[in-house]
């Protein structure tokens, strides 16, 4: 676990050096804004771009295979954080910051939603409002 023990985030099998975790917290890498050194559940949504059910599952997954399978991620009391610098090694660059994230994440509708209201306003309407 890389929380507080020190030895690095274990992410897939790979142990992740606490130190380059660490100096990457304490020194952002140019002078743009740099990421905060744990992301919330929103912020890894977007960085990933997974849905939060998705995120939660990998989220567990890590924590109960001591960090051999999942997205890594501290539990902090009852929050889940997720550490910046194992999600840029997990996704192989620097985080964008800040991230776009959409106004109302629940007004983004998936493909299959898209199509499945696209199928109901060809479909007559028994009640006219």
């Amino acid at each position: 676990m890389w929380w507080p023990s020190g030895e690095g985030v274990r992410h897939g099998g790979r142990l992740l050096a606490a130190s380059s975790v660490m100096s990457a917290i304490e020194r952002p890498e140019s002078p743009r804004l740099a990421a905060p050194p744990l992301l919330t559940v929103r912020e890894a949504m977007v960085v990933l771009r997974v849905g939060r059910t998705t995120l939660y599952e990998q989220a567990n997954l890590f924590l109960a295979t001591d960090g051999v399978e999942g997205v890594p991620v501290v539990r902090i009391g009852k929050q889940l954080r997720f550490p910046r610098a194992a999600l840029e090694e997990l996704i192989g660059g620097p985080i964008g910051w800040p991230t776009t994230e959409p106004a109302d994440p629940a007004a983004v509708a998936s493909p299959a939603r898209l199509e499945r209201q696209e199928r109901s306003s060809d479909s007559p309407r028994l009640f006219s409002v």
